[in-house]
This record gives C-alpha cells, sequence and structure tokens, in this order.
C-alpha cells in the first residue's frame, strides 16, 4: 500500500512575514475603521440634534407669528366692533334728530286750529301750540289771564272743551279727535247750552245763579 500523504509542508519564512504583515495591516486598519465610523456617527448625531434645534425653533417662531396675528385680528375686532357700535348711536341719534324736526316741521306748517272762549271769543291757535292737552291747558290760561271769569273756570277746571259745538272731547282722547283745522269751543260747565257770543258780565251772572 503507498504510504499515507504527509502533513503539508511548512510555510517558508516569506510567507511568514507576508501573513505577519496582513495580520498588522488589519490589525491597523479595524482600529482606523472603529474610530471612523465612530466619528461619522457622532458627526451624525450631532447634525441631527442641530437639524431638531432648527426645525423647533422655526416652530416656535412659527407659533409666536400665528399668535402675533391672532392677537392682531382679535384687536381689529374688537375696533371695528366699538367703530361700528358708535356709528349706530351716532346714526340712531340723526334718525331721532331728522323725525323730531320733521314732526316739529309740520306741526308748525299744519293749519291752526280754531278756538272760542267762553265769552266768544275767537283765536287762531297754532298746531304746534294745541297739537296736545296740556299744550292746549297752557294756551287758554295764557288768553284767559286777563278775563277774570276764565281765570276762574281754569283755575276750578270748571270747563269742557267741545269739538262741533256740542262734542265733549275728553283728555286722554284729544289728540285723537282734534286735527289742524278743528274748531274747538270752551263752555263752562254750569252752562246748560253752549256759549254764546253774550257780554261777560251775563255769563258771570249766569255762573253765579246756577252755583247758587
Amino acid at each position: 500500500m503507498p504510504q499515507e500523504r504527509q502533513d503539508a509542508t511548512p510555510e517558508s519564512p516569506t510567507q511568514e512575514r507576508r501573513q505577519s504583515d496582513i495580520t498588522a495591516e488589519n490589525s491597523r486598519v479595524r482600529p482606523n475603521m472603529s474610530a471612523t465610523s465612530s466619528r461619522r456617527s457622532s458627526h451624525e448625531d450631532h447634525r441631527l440634534r442641530k437639524l431638531e434645534k432648527l426645525i423647533l425653533a422655526q416652530k416656535d417662531e412659527q407659533m409666536k407669528k400665528d399668535a402675533a396675528a391672532a392677537s392682531a385680528a382679535e384687536a381689529i375686532r374688537i375696533r371695528d366692533e366699538k367703530e361700528y357700535e358708535r356709528f349706530q348711536v351716532i346714526q340712531k341719534a340723526q334718525q331721532e334728530t331728522e323725525a323730531k324736526a320733521a314732526i316739529e316741521l309740520a306741526l308748525k306748517t299744519s293749519a291752526p286750529m280754531m278756538f272760542q272762549d267762553p265769552i266768544g271769543r275767537k283765536f287762531s291757535c297754532p298746531w304746534h301750540l294745541c297739537h296736545t292737552w296740556e299744550g292746549m291747558q297752557e294756551f287758554i290760561a295764557k288768553i284767559g289771564s286777563g278775563v277774570a271769569i276764565i281765570s276762574e273756570l281754569v283755575r276750578n277746571g270748571e270747563y269742557d272743551l267741545l269739538k262741533d259745538i256740542d262734542l265733549v272731547i275728553p283728555p286722554h282722547l284729544w289728540e285723537s279727535m282734534v286735527f289742524p283745522g278743528s274748531l274747538v269751543t270752551m263752555r263752562a260747565r254750569n252752562l246748560a247750552s253752549p256759549p254764546i257770543d253774550k257780554k261777560a258780565s251775563w255769563l258771570r251772572r249766569s255762573i253765579g245763579k246756577g252755583s247758587g
């Protein structure tokens, strides 16, 4: 039988040196690769942290801008509301003033009311002075201030105001019954009939008899 193959021939010194060089090179390269990888990882982490800070800063800046814009919009809304309220107040005041002026003009330009007192005197009463019951009372008091019998009637309230000679006008219906151009007659309540154009002395005697 053939003799078994002997073990491989031992490496030559040249091969040993080459293998040693390769091992040394590998030993040198591995730490360098590890250091390079470590530096690369550290640089990447730093870059990511920097990018994260930049993003956060941009978000914070945007939030500040949004808050400022919202605040400005709210200020504008409040200002506009106040301006609108002020405009409404001014407009309402103007409308009320114009309406009042129109009413006053209508009253002043309306036909006067015709009035006859108990002693037969006739007056043309401007409508803007006598369109209310209170205004009519003031007008009667003024025209009767120099006549004792009329002043007494006014003071005691012992008289009626009649429309069209025979229709008594209640105070609360004055404004719905009397109009520009109406004829209103003042009559003492002691008299049984509307006043006629007689002397004041006759009226005074008649009133005296009625009260007796």
